[in-house]
């Protein structure tokens, strides 16, 4: 039997599937995810007991700017996963946001849900919701994996803070940071799938299992750690969405199952921003910087 990633080709899910031995991959490009009856068909033709659900709309800016779309494909989608697992048995294992807490300092698992959390955290806190019904109406095996914001040198969308600045530098225009800044805690990409790849092995007794991390920074913190490393200018303007002042979670369960952050913002930050500048190039090769 083997596992299944959905998202697969985007920023978490392509590491994740790299690390997995006898998994298969579903992105955008192969079919309509929120089809379900496409989806049992393949999990039944590729064997798969367990699933990785990674594909949504993943941004606070994407939510702000298209409510329908990422209302429609993170709830359905999800959805749409949860009655295949039902079907065919599959364990699941489903990638959350902290979002889902709203704004809160050191969250456990028992904190209290975000009511005001936005679009984006709405559709994610919807989508976990409808998750954990199916774990207690139907048994099925799935648990909601929160994780602080996720970086790394594989994420090339420019609506979030890291590659927005790199992508600024290349450019040579300044970057524009959103007053009021936050403060949030930052997890590298490959301590994430550490965490998952833990969770589906260990983790079927819980519902839900946070991932925290000891970077707890500020937005003008990150600013200035990208810019000791390439030529950054920095724009202050008023934030056009919502923003969260706090958001930091604790993650007890996880440390139990024999999990911990390897590594620290400042090396993760260090490995990310010279392959994101090698990237970007490469990417953007054939129109102007």
């Amino acid at each position: 039997m083997g596992a299944l990633v959905t998202g697969s080709s985007g920023f978490v899910g392509s590491v994740l599937l790299r690390r997995l031995d006898n998994a298969v991959g579903i992105s955008r490009k192969d079919f309509d995810l929120r089809d379900f009856h496409k989806l049992i068909s393949f999990l039944l033709r590729n064997q798969v007991d367990t699933i990785f659900h990674l594909a949504a709309t993943s941004t606070v800016i994407e939510g702000h700017n298209d409510p329908y779309e990422t209302i429609y494909n993170n709830v359905m989608s999800t959805t749409s996963v949860m009655e295949a697992a039902r079907i065919t048995s599959a364990r699941v294992v489903i990638l959350g946001s902290d979002k889902e807490y709203g704004e809160v300092r050191n969250a456990d698992e028992s904190a209290p849900l975000g009511v005001n959390s936005g679009i984006y955290g709405a559709s994610k806190l919807s989508s976990s919701l409808i998750a954990l019904a199916y774990r207690r109406e139907f048994n099925v095996p799935v648990t909601v994996v929160r994780s602080v914001n996720i970086y790394g040198p594989q994420d090339l969308n420019l609506t979030r803070i890291i590659p927005k600045a790199v992508y600024s530098s290349l450019t040579g225009k300044p970057f524009t940071l959103y007053k009021p800044s936050g403060k949030r805690a930052y997890i590298y990409v490959d301590d994430v799938v550490d965490a998952l790849i833990t969770v589906a092995e260990k983790g079927t007794q819980y519902d839900v299992v946070n991932v925290c991390s000891e970077d707890y920074l500020s937005n003008e913190e990150v600013v200035s750690y990208i810019a000791g490393l390439i030529p950054l200018q920095v724009k202050e303007v008023p934030s056009p969405y919502p923003q969260i002042g706090e958001q930091s979670l604790i993650c007890e369960r996880l440390k139990a199952l024999g999990w911990r952050q390897k590594v620290r913002f400042e090396d993760g930050i260090r490995l990310t921003v010279p392959k994101l500048v090698a990237a970007m190039r490469e990417k953007f090769n054939s129109k102007p910087l």
